[in-house]
């Protein structure tokens, strides 16, 4: 499973619907990654929240389903497609302001005594994932094959025997938006 990550609006729900059908989007907005001892980091994808919120939805979610993470990509509109690896020091800054963007919504009622060790556990998480998990920028056109360019970084990743061999990964590629 690959997350496409950036802010709202840059075009993730876009990207999604523009990949092939070998691709299968499984969630959109938030996702929940946590280590496994056994397995390394996972994604719990989260449901579509407009569609409980908004529109009520009848649809069950199983919160226990999850999947294994082998990359992240931060999304950027760009003219021409591109994928750009992210070095250590760039990757934690990058997923630090993501996992900022989502949780600043559960912290506003919180005082900054409670704030600043959640902030620094926050870092230090995102300094270990940054380790563990390749982190790429993804360039992406209106027009073009970005998916071409994210599959040609995912079999360089996967190529990597010391990578994949705690990850069940099939034929077809998931992405968590």
């Amino acid at each position: 499973v690959i997350i496409l990550v950036a802010p709202g609006g840059t075009g993730k729900s876009t990207s999604c619907r523009r990949l092939p059908a070998y691709w299968h989007p499984l969630c959109d907005d938030e996702v929940l990654v946590v280590f496994d001892q056994e397995n390394g980091y996972r994604a719990h994808p989260f449901p579509t929240w407009s569609e409980y919120i908004l529109e009520s939805s009848a649809k069950s979610w199983d919160v226990q389903y999850s999947v294994p993470i082998c990359a992240i990509f931060f999304l950027e509109q760009a003219e021409s497609d591109e994928v750009i690896p992210l070095g250590e020091g760039q990757a934690v800054v990058s997923i630090n302001k993501s996992a900022n963007q989502v949780s600043q919504k559960f912290w506003q009622q919180l005082d900054n005594e409670t704030k600043m060790p959640l902030s620094i556990q926050q870092f230090n998480n995102s300094c270990e994932i940054a380790k563990t998990i390749p982190s790429f920028t993804l360039r992406a056109s209106l027009h073009g094959r970005f998916w071409e360019e994210m599959e040609k970084a995912l079999v360089n990743i996967l190529s990597d025997t010391n990578f994949t061999k705690t990850l069940n990964i099939g034929s077809k590629y998931e992405t968590i938006k």
